[in-house]
């Protein structure tokens, strides 16, 4: 594949021809101007980074201001509460999805910004969270954050690995601010949610389940099934168990989906599942239409619908149906492709933001996997400027999502309805042309 002229590699590979078709005309010296143009490549590189570095390093403490605005602390007044509260019940033995927490906000200092009749956190996670409630909720949330920010970081340099991204101090550093400073996940932090955490197990997961040998993979998949039992619209990983492992991999899924889930039938007993299931998910799913925050593809579709008519024409569940058909045989298909496990998870991830009911800014740190991959498949691409260059406009592009803006003219609800789907089907296309190693990424 030819190199192209903008590139210090071109100039070195003519230099070479140039001295094997008879001689150099500055001697035999023709080495040392080939060390001489790769280290002006290497220093153009270097200083790109460190001003991405600096750039970065700026956007991320451009969000302190922010943190130190807000009327309370975070923990009184986020989502990290309503999990505190959930916590609470299921170590106590208490069915959460009977119980009105809004008086529980008050009796333990929260300030909840709307009523919230009833528990929505998901089985799994009200276990997860039943040891914080033993601490005070400042020390809690303090370690719960903690956690994420870890489970985050391990995520990325596993995957840096699993995708032979070439690493230097810059470029590792980049990475991790790149990680740490979209809004995405300053949403993240500031309302105590977990989708930092299930990126880190799905990450050690995907490492895990790309060994072909031992118990290794097994244990992966069942990590990737913890992390669905977390959020439910992650379940679509369990495809990805099943195309890479066979029937046995779907199995560990499974087992790791349920493990949780088991925990908590043992404390709260099997008539709080069929709570969860009969009312809490309706309820939810009925909710997430009431705010203005939603980036999935149905949270488009259903702002537009209120732009254009005015009222709620359809309802949420037959647009998400509709998704569903939409972007479900992107997944299926995938004749001829290169076999990625990478890509195919970064994938059904992806699928599964746009198609959720309730798909947040937040949600955004789970997708961290796709830029890596991308970065990688850059670096050894023919073109690799324009290949960085590509990712780097769609990490941009990602990084502003903030959802539908209510107030503005017609102009400014239509983008900000559709930037963020519009943005993560992006994703979805610059990740399958370079599983292809097509366009931008041919090598």
């Amino acid at each position: 594949m030819a190199v192209p002229r903008e590139s210090h590699r071109w100039w070195i590979s003519a230099l070479r021809q140039h001295s094997q078709r008879g001689g150099f005309p500055l001697g035999k010296n023709y080495r040392y101007w080939e060390r001489a143009i790769h280290d002006y490549g290497d220093s153009r590189v270097k200083k790109l980074q460190i001003g991405c570095i600096i750039s970065l390093l700026a956007l991320f403490l451009g969000w302190l201001p922010k943190m130190g605005a807000d009327r309370v602390p975070w923990y009184l007044d986020n989502d990290f509460a309503h999990y505190y509260l959930t916590g609470a019940l299921v170590r106590n033995g208490v069915d959460p999805y009977a119980v009105n927490l809004s008086p529980l906000y008050a009796e333990n200092g929260f300030m909840p910004t709307r009523d919230i009749p009833q528990a929505g956190s998901p089985p799994a996670l009200a276990v997860v969270l039943a040891p914080f409630s033993v601490l005070s909720p400042p020390v809690a949330f303090g370690i719960w954050t903690l956690v994420q920010v870890g489970a985050l970081l391990w995520g990325v340099i596993a995957l840096l690995r699993l995708c032979h991204v070439a690493r230097t101090p810059q470029l590792t550093a980049l990475v991790v601010l790149a990680s740490l400073s979209p809004l995405g996940m300053f949403a993240h932090l500031r309302y105590g949610q977990t989708q930092a955490l299930m990126f880190g197990l799905v990450a050690v997961g995907l490492v895990l389940v790309s060994r072909p040998l031992g118990w290794s993979w097994r244990v992966g998949a069942f990590l990737w099934g913890i992390s669905a039992s977390l959020k439910l619209f992650t379940a679509p990983l369990g495809w990805a168990a099943l195309r890479y492992r066979g029937w046995e991999g779907l199995a560990w899924f499974v087992g790791g989906f349920l493990s949780l889930w088991g925990v908590f039938v043992l404390l709260c007993g099997v008539d709080s599942v069929w709570t969860f299931v009969a009312s809490t998910l309706p309820y939810l799913r009925e909710l997430s239409s009431s705010f203005n925050g939603n980036i999935s593809l149905s949270g488009a579709l259903t702002y537009s619908q209120r732009i254009v008519a005015g009222s709620d024409l359809v309802p949420v569940g037959y647009i998400q149906l509709f998704c569903l058909a939409l972007l479900a045989p992107f997944l299926v298909w995938e004749r001829g492709e290169r076999d990625d496990p990478v890509a195919s998870t970064v994938e059904v991830l992806t699928v599964s933001c746009l198609v959720s009911p309730t798909s947040w800014p937040h949600y955004l740190p789970l997708l961290t996997g796709g830029f890596i991959y991308l970065l990688g498949e850059a670096q050894r691409s023919a073109r690799p400027q324009s290949g960085l260059t590509a990712v780097l406009m769609l990490y941009l592009c990602m990084g502003v999502s903030i959802g539908y803006l209510s107030q503005g003219d017609l102009i400014m609800r239509i983008v900000s309805a559709w930037w963020g789907p519009v943005s993560m089907l992006m994703l979805l296309v610059v990740v399958r042309q370079a599983r292809r190693r097509a366009g931008l990424f041919r090598r």
